[in-house]
């Protein structure tokens, strides 16, 4: 609300959280929770260096140095991260057997980098983030996520429920949150399980279009209640969808 505030009374303000089609299969196996040789991390997006890409390679780096064992996936494309400089920053911190490139995948290899990872981590910090998608999509298969309070994702990451938030930039505090639940797999499948229950009430599609019929309503049923905006700009009903 802060970024509409001088033009939008708080009381014309609707909000309307995202959702996303279900695609989990109920019958899929659980994930493994118990504790495996290898923690496995997810980065899923395009490799962009505001998406925190980088600041998660450091993180992996600190973790490398005390001895954490794990593996983290980027699924992404190529965004305005030169590949020779990924991938000599991996070389330059020995990360060569830790960090995997994967590319973009889409669909049911997605779903299968969703099903088959422990943590979920998009540590952000650009400066247009409004929700993170791939935040509802970790939410839903069950992942613990570790994120930034950057946008609407506090709404969405429920800090030490669902998951952690960290500052933005700080490979430090990110790589501790990441061996905090390294080493807790039943937090892990706690938050995990929390942020699933999260998802299937407030995310799904279905809430969403629910949602979006119930304001429509409210906005045409209840012309009375209508408070004035005291500035200029016509935009005097707004709703933030997340």
């Amino acid at each position: 609300y802060q970024d509409v505030q001088e033009f939008v009374d708080e009381r014309n303000v609707y909000y309307c959280p995202l959702g996303i089609p279900e695609t989990r299969v109920e019958q899929v196996p659980q994930l493994i929770f118990d504790k495996v040789e290898k923690c496995r991390l997810l980065f899923l997006g395009n490799l962009m260096r505001e998406k925190g890409v980088l600041v998660l390679l450091e993180a992996c780096n600190i973790l490398k140095e005390r001895n954490i064992a794990f593996t983290c996936s980027y699924v992404g494309g190529w965004s305005d991260v030169p590949e020779l400089e990924f991938n000599g920053l991996i070389s330059k911190y020995g990360l060569t057997d830790v960090v995997i490139l994967h590319g973009p995948k889409y669909n049911t290899e997605k779903v299968w980098f969703l099903e088959n990872s422990d943590i979920f981590v998009f540590p952000t910090y650009y400066h247009y983030e409004t929700f993170g998608m791939v935040n509802l999509e970790a939410m839903e298969y069950g992942l613990p996520i570790i994120s930034t309070p950057e946008g609407g994702i506090p709404d969405l990451v429920i800090d030490g429920t669902t998951g952690y938030l960290v500052p933005q930039r700080n490979a430090v505090q990110l790589a501790d949150k990441i061996e905090i639940l390294i080493a807790d797999a039943g937090l892990r499948k706690k938050m995990g399980e929390y942020g699933r229950h999260r998802f299937k009430t407030h995310y799904t599609l279905e809430k969403y279009e629910a949602k979006v019929v119930e304001v429509l309503a409210s906005v045409m049923g209840n012309g009375d209640d209508y408070v004035p905006s005291t500035n200029k700009n016509p935009s005097d009903i707004g709703i933030n969808y997340g």
